[in-house]
């Protein structure tokens, strides 16, 4: 798959900046509409923890920067699961009508979450910035978090892709595991108020290990190599995740177009 996708990468980019703004196109904000969405989710949590709940700074850190920097992977993951896993539907026309590569589809719509998560990226250095964060190689750390994020998310959409032509309801069952997901990474909250044992099984979840990756390039700071336990878990549940999908790829692919 990866080989196809770098042999076909000029059609992938192409295709990508398409896909970004054909999502909004014909509406009156175009594509804005891809930040109005995750900035007044941001303003809507940074309300309920800030002032409904009063949250105190974390580990000496302004909340609103703390949340932010969850949010913006936390932003590109979902973006990249829910588009890859609609790729095949959403592109269903070309599926069956022309030979076109129907594993280039999932790369296809996590290139189109890309430019906003580059602004989102963009944004949060001027928030640490302006909170007296000191600038630092350690922010650049957090592109390979991206990296990351990119990876697990497009390693479970090419997964739930394959399996959406055959089981109608797996956009609306990614979008709960999106729901139920962002409590248990955790993003709005901190992991510290809970047992050293209930931190651990929160570990489990890869994203955390994305989500307190961005923390650690911001807040901490931390290197990656200083924690090589999480990060081989992460790489290794992220390989697991990738062999799963292409053999699930791979044998329903012949019956992808009868199914749409």
């Amino acid at each position: 798959m990866f080989q196809r996708i770098w042999k076909e990468r000029a059609v992938v980019v192409r295709m990508a900046l398409t896909d970004f703004r054909s999502r909004y196109a014909g509406t009156a904000l175009g594509a804005l509409w891809a930040f109005v969405q995750p900035i007044v989710t941001l303003l809507v949590y940074v309300f309920v923890f800030s002032v409904g709940f009063r949250s105190a700074p974390v580990t000496g850190v302004p909340y609103v920067l703390w949340l932010f920097c969850a949010m913006v992977p936390w932003f590109f993951f979902s973006d990249v699961l829910t588009g890859a896993t609609d790729s095949l539907r959403q592109y269903a026309h070309l599926i069956r009508k022309t030979p076109f590569d129907p594993y280039l589809l999932p790369a296809i719509r996590a290139g189109g979450a890309l430019p906003a998560h580059g602004v989102f990226w963009g944004l949060l250095l001027i928030a640490a910035a302006i909170s007296g964060q000191r600038a630092g190689i350690f922010w650049l750390q957090s592109l390979y978090y991206s990296f990351c994020a990119l990876a697990l998310s497009l390693g479970l959409g090419v997964l739930f892709c394959a399996l959406s032509p055959f089981f109608k309801d797996i956009s609306q069952t990614v979008g709960i595991l999106l729901q139920v997901g962002f409590w248990l990474t955790p993003l709005a909250w901190s992991p510290q108020i809970m047992s050293e044992t209930v931190q651990k099984l929160l570990r489990l979840n890869p994203v955390y290990y994305i989500v307190q990756g961005y923390r650690d390039s911001f807040l901490t700071p931390l290197w990656v190599w200083e924690r090589p336990g999480w990060t081989a878990y992460f790489w290794g549940v992220t390989a697991l995740v990738w062999i799963l999908a292409q053999g699930v790829f791979k044998r329903l692919r012949p019956q992808f177009a009868d199914a749409l």
